[in-house]
């Protein structure tokens, strides 16, 4: 749902909404709610709160991916990545990351908020073949 009121935000602003929204805490469950819900309910959640956000598609060599992006007054564009845990799947309570989206870049996302126990670096999932912008 875009909302043609929401605006730019700064980075404090998309880390405040991004740690306070519980997308990430869902559960990734295959065929059913994905990587594509995660940021469309993200995207979704944003927008409600007035904040202007990209839900973005990427593509790999053998997959597509999607994310959300934030065009962000201090940082430039930023690209957050919400998609959360499988059943049983270890990880961090807090799946919410960066990363550094480009042509030819391995899209590896790193945890906004380092968490005790674990790496803040997540797998690698390989090189960028395409990226999709949607506003």
């Amino acid at each position: 749902m875009s909302n043609p009121a929401a605006v730019n935000p700064t980075w404090a602003q998309v880390q405040n909404f991004i740690l306070a929204d519980n997308t990430d805490r869902h559960v990734y469950v295959p065929g059913a709610y994905v990587c594509g819900d995660f940021a469309r309910d993200v995207y979704n959640n944003a927008e409600k709160a007035g904040i202007r956000t990209a839900w973005v598609a990427i593509k790999f060599a053998d997959a597509w991916h999607a994310c959300d992006a934030f065009k962000t007054t201090d940082r430039g564009l930023i690209f957050i990545d919400c998609t959360g845990l499988m059943v049983g799947q270890a990880g961090p309570p807090n799946c919410d990351k960066t990363v550094n989206v480009g042509l030819g870049k391995n899209y590896i996302p790193m945890s906004i908020i380092p968490q005790a126990g674990w790496q803040s670096q997540w797998a690698n999932m390989g090189s960028v073949l395409d990226v999709q912008v949607y506003w």
